[in-house]
This record gives C-alpha cells, sequence and structure tokens, in this order.
C-alpha cells in the first residue's frame, strides 16, 4: 500500500493537473462554441451529435473494456491488450471505408460523415492507450500540454473552416486534426517507456477479456446512455430539434466537466492505491462528494437565473429559442450527484456487475420513457428523462457502500442544494432587476458555505487547527533546541 505523503503528492499534482486541463480545454472550446455558433445552424449541430454519437460507441467497443482493466493490472499484460484492440480497431475501420452505407438504417444523412469520420478511431485508440498508462502511474500533469495545444488546434480549424462555410464538416475535420496532433505528441513523451515494459503477445487474451468483461460491458452501455439522447431525438425529430438538445445540453454539462469531471478523472485510481485504507477512502468520497458539488449547485443555480443572457452571449441572438429548454434541464448534472463519485468503487471492489446490471435497467427505462415522451412532449421529454433515470444508477452503489460500509451523507445535502432557493428570481421578468439582485446572491451563497463548513466540513478540516499546528512546526524548525 503507498505511504501517505507519496500519495498525496501524487494525487493533488494529478488533480491539479486535471483541472489545468479540464479548465484550459473547456475554457478554449467555450471560446470556439460562441462563435461557430453564429456560423452553423442547429440541424449542422445535430448532424455532428449523431456521428459523434456512432464514433463513442465505436471506440468503446475497441477499448474493449481494457482502459479501467490496466490500471488494477501489471505491465506484462498491457502487449496483449494493444494487439487485440488494434485488431478490432482495423477491422471496424476497415468496414467502414467499404460498406459505410452499414449506419443508413440509423441515419442516411450521416453515412458520407461517417466514412471520413471513422478514420478518427485510428488516432482515438492512440490516445486512449497513453492516457491510460499515465493516469496509472498519476502522472496527468504530462497531458497538460497536448490536451491544451490539440484543443488550440480545434478550435483554430473549426472557426476558419465555419466561416469558409463547411458546414458540419468544420467540427468533423477540427476534430480528426486535434486528435491525430494529440495520439503523436503522447506517443513521443511516454511511448518508447511504455512500450519497452511489456511484450506483444497473445498469452493474457483469456484473462485479460474475463477481467475486463464486465468493465467492457459497462463502458459500452455507459457511453451508449450517456448519448442516449441523442439517438432518440435523431429517431424521432429533425437533426434541428437534435441540435437544439445539443446546444443546451452541452452548455449545461459545461461546470460539470470544468470542476466534476476533472475530480472524477483521479478518484479511481486513488481508490485503487488506497483499497485497503477505508478511513482514507471514506474521506476521499467525503470531500468528492459535497465539496464539489457545493460549488456546481451554485452555478447552476445563477445559469437558471440569467440564462437568457447566457444564451445570448454565447449562442447569439439566433438561438434564443433555447432559452426555456436551457432552463427547464439546467439541474439535469447535480440530480443525485454522489453517485458520480462512488461508482468507481464498485469497480475497485471488483463489484462491477452491479454496476452492469443497473445501467442495463436504467437504459432500458430510458428508452421505454423515450418511446412515450419524446414523440409527446419532443426536447422536454428528453430532459424529462435525464431527471429520472439517474435513480436506477443508485441502486448497486447504495447496496455496495452499504456492504463496504461507506456513508453517502444524504442528509448533508439539505445545506448543499440551499443556494437553488435564489431561482424564485426568475419570476422578475426584467433581467436588469435581476442582475441588481446578484451581490446579495453572492451574500447568501458566502454564508451557506460558511454554514456548511460549520457543520460538514470542520470534522475533517479544522482550518484553525491546521494554522495552529503550522505555526507550531514553523517556531520548532527556526528554534529545534527552544523550550516547548
Amino acid at each position: 500500500m503507498i505511504n501517505d505523503k507519496t500519495f498525496k503528492k501524487n494525487f493533488v499534482t494529478s488533480l491539479t493537473s486535471s483541472y489545468i486541463i479540464q479548465f484550459s480545454i473547456m475554457g478554449i472550446s467555450f471560446i470556439s462554441q460562441m462563435v461557430i455558433a453564429r456560423v452553423l445552424a442547429n440541424a449542422e449541430f445535430g448532424l455532428f451529435a449523431m456521428a459523434t454519437f456512432v464514433n463513442l460507441i465505436l471506440s468503446n467497443i475497441i477499448n474493449l473494456g481494457f482502459g479501467k482493466h490496466l490500471i488494477r493490472t501489471d505491465y506484462k499484460k498491457w502487449g496483449n491488450a494493444i494487439l487485440l484492440q488494434l485488431i478490432v480497431m482495423g477491422f471496424i475501420v476497415t468496414l467502414f471505408q467499404t460498406y459505410p452505407q452499414i449506419i443508413s438504417f440509423y441515419s442516411s444523412e450521416i453515412v458520407g460523415i461517417m466514412k471520413i469520420y471513422s478514420l478518427n478511431l485510428i488516432f482515438l485508440t492512440i490516445s486512449s492507450i497513453f492516457s491510460t498508462y499515465l493516469l496509472k502511474e498519476l502522472k496527468i500533469q504530462k497531458m497538460i500540454i497536448p490536451q491544451i495545444i490539440s484543443t488550440i488546434i480545434y478550435v483554430i480549424i473549426v472557426i476558419y473552416l465555419g466561416f469558409r462555410h463547411y458546414g458540419v464538416w468544420a467540427i468533423i475535420y477540427a476534430t480528426m486534426i486535434s486528435e491525430v496532433f494529440k495520439s503523436l505528441y503522447l506517443f513521443c513523451i511516454c511511448g518508447k517507456k511504455l512500450l519497452s515494459r511489456f511484450r506483444f503477445t497473445f498469452e493474457h487474451s483469456w484473462s485479460l477479456l474475463s477481467g475486463a468483461f464486465y468493465l467492457f460491458l459497462i463502458l459500452l452501455v455507459g457511453n451508449f446512455y450517456n448519448q442516449i439522447h441523442n439517438a432518440l431525438l435523431g429517431k424521432f425529430l429533425t437533426p434541428a430539434f437534435v441540435g437544439m438538445f445539443y446546444l443546451a445540453y452541452r452548455f449545461v454539462l459545461l461546470p460539470e466537466k470544468m470542476i466534476s469531471k476533472a475530480f472524477r478523472q483521479v478518484l479511481y485510481p486513488a481508490y485503487m492505491n488506497n483499497i485497503e485504507n477505508k478511513e482514507r477512502v471514506q474521506k476521499i468520497i467525503k470531500y468528492s462528494t459535497l465539496s464539489v458539488v457545493a460549488i456546481e449547485v451554485f452555478i447552476y443555480a445563477l445559469m437558471f437565473i440569467y440564462a437568457d443572457l447566457i444564451i445570448r452571449i454565447v449562442y447569439g441572438s439566433r438561438h434564443l429559442d433555447i432559452i426555456p429548454l436551457f432552463r427547464f434541464i439546467c439541474f439535469i448534472p447535480i440530480i443525485f450527484p454522489f453517485g458520480k463519485y462512488t461508482e468507481s468503487i464498485l469497480i475497485a471492489y471488483k463489484y462491477e456487475k452491479w454496476n452492469f446490471y443497473g445501467l442495463v435497467i436504467n437504459l432500458l427505462m430510458t428508452v421505454l420513457l423515450g418511446l412515450w415522451l419524446i414523440p409527446k412532449y419532443q426536447n422536454y421529454g428528453m430532459g424529462i428523462i435525464r431527471y429520472i433515470s439517474p435513480v436506477f444508477l443508485l441502486i448497486p452503489i447504495y447496496i455496495t457502500t452499504k456492504i463496504l460500509r461507506y456513508k453517502l451523507f444524504f442528509k448533508e445535502y439539505i445545506l448543499i442544494y440551499l443556494p437553488i432557493l435564489a431561482a424564485f428570481l426568475t419570476l422578475i421578468p426584467s433581467l436588469k432587476t435581476r442582475l441588481y439582485f446578484l451581490p446579495i446572491i453572492l451574500l447568501m451563497y458566502s454564508l451557506i458555505l460558511l454554514l456548511e463548513y460549520k457543520y460538514i466540513y470542520s470534522e475533517y478540516l479544522d482550518i484553525k487547527k491546521r494554522f495552529r499546528l503550522r505555526k507550531q512546526r514553523n517556531k520548532t524548525v527556526r528554534d529545534p533546541d527552544g523550550e516547548k
């Protein structure tokens, strides 16, 4: 088991790096989104969303569930894993190059797009191999430069091609070129070191496939569930409707990706490094859930109140019709959020098949509700589904944490959600009047944060005690022979 000092250093460094990556990527992408939204129509965003959905499912098939499984295995099996992934990737890419019409059953409009876009799977596979290695070693800081530069490349290309009237192809080409750069960069900085640690052999094929079986199913079903809105909306509605939901939902997920995803990226390696230290794992769960979500709730409350201003600034006046939908789906990321920070516990303790069963039930319920609600309520039907579905994912997590004797802190969430009370300000039609209330909202948030610290965090985070101990240590260093 890794010692406390080494773990803290690696964890904090990786977490900081993850935040730098997420904030940089989302910030740069945010700027490009503001520009490109003024050039492309909803229908073009819809086509890209549908093509991305297909590509994501294909990349999950290529992954074979090895991503998280390799983090808990030794390096002698990695060569075998890469060989298997390359074989599957070669078959899929060849299939789409020779017979792209295979996707026509879903949408005839993306057949031509997928013939080109499927080539991106080659570079996604390369990137995922090296990203898994850096996660296993908790060396995420090495991903900062390639992630940021590839994002800048994406922004430059998508804006340039967008203004040259390439339409949906502006996003496709920009995505592919940026992924080419990232995969090549990662290969250059850690390819030699990684490749020298294992040999290519099929000796471990069965143990790899059996060990990653449920992880593969979770990856496939989980990402299918995450993108199911594109599939269901694309089946029942026009690309314009898909584009509206894509733009609204993409921005709603922006704070979650910037704040929460960065934290969750390092949780699984952190759990694996402390699997025998339950006290430390419990602290990680508590800090990650309550601290991060407390910030997210405040941000989403502000997004709900000032939605009209945000959409006008970000997407422009041509997309003002998505404001009601934006407000309707605004709180989706913070509904039952503790599941996001504990789902890796199931994998760390090898209860992943329970997670898979929960995902299957959730996916089936989503499809059934989609068949009923989307034709009736269109995009709002999909929003209702996104609010309901997290309940089914909590079942295996709740059972597992009970068995392992971890707490999920249900009672503490009463305080976490207090900033939502400010949402009543949307009853005021004047944006100018609502902006006058912003200092009052900030003051309310500060008082809530103080209350949360007193009630929730002081057990593990006594600020006064920490300052006192630090002062005492500094005094000891300055005067080691002095009296106590």
